[in-house]
């Protein structure tokens, strides 16, 4: 009987993490070639305009999720540069049903259909993606009033582990390892880390040099 519950137990929690992770593979992908972010240089000026975002926050997440390769897929299926799972494809259907984000596709009504149908098929095209993955950052940032960490933590890891970054701040919530993802206690310093990079002018044409 105790071997019952205790497998039950591991079920739900098994559960309870692919359920919570709703965007990203819970890890980045690794397996990705390195593609060059300026072949999406204008697509990532409009997404970072149209979401409010700071563009190299975006691209450092792109980079850390499949490095730029917009046909990376991860060994659980995440697809696309922003590497969406199944769930993430219908948070970001949802998400494009609420009236404020629809309002900024009146003159793109193609890619909001786009994203209100958005799927695993649709995460391999790379503006689409972009805007998908645009969407959901602004929407975490806001909901976690613009807390970088917390909301990047979520993108990767789900609310369960952000709401500890939110709690005890994200040094105390590592140190004390409470966040028990292994890649949620790095995605987001990783994520930051090619912030600045990329701020600075990094490209894979100078780091070849």
């Amino acid at each position: 009987m105790s071997k019952l519950i205790l497998n039950v137990a591991i079920l739900t929690m098994l559960f309870v993490s692919q359920a919570d992770a709703l965007v990203s593979d819970v890890t980045p992908h690794r397996g990705a070639r390195q593609a060059d972010p300026a072949i999406y240089k204008k697509i990532l000026k409009r997404v970072s305009k149209r979401w409010d975002l700071d563009i190299y926050l975006l691209m450092g997440l792109i980079q850390t999720e499949s490095r730029f390769d917009a046909g990376a897929t991860s060994r659980t299926g995440a697809a696309g540069l922003g590497q969406f799972t199944g769930i993430g494809c219908k948070e970001v259907q949802r998400l494009a049903k609420i009236g404020r984000y629809a309002e900024l596709f009146k003159n793109e009504p193609k890619i909001l259909a786009g994203l209100k149908s958005f799927d695993k098929k649709s995460a391999y095209k790379p503006e689409l993606n972009l805007e998908a993955t645009g969407l959901y950052l602004h929407h975490l940032l806001r909901s976690y009033k613009q807390n970088k960490e917390a909301a990047l933590t979520h993108y990767n890891a789900g609310g369960r582990m952000a709401k500890l970054v939110v709690k005890h701040g994200f040094a105390a919530a590592k140190a004390q390892k409470l966040l028990t993802f292994s890649q949620a206690k790095t995605y987001a310093p990783h994520v930051l880390e090619w912030r600045a990079k990329f701020k600075k002018g990094w490209s894979p044409k100078k780091s070849r040099r």
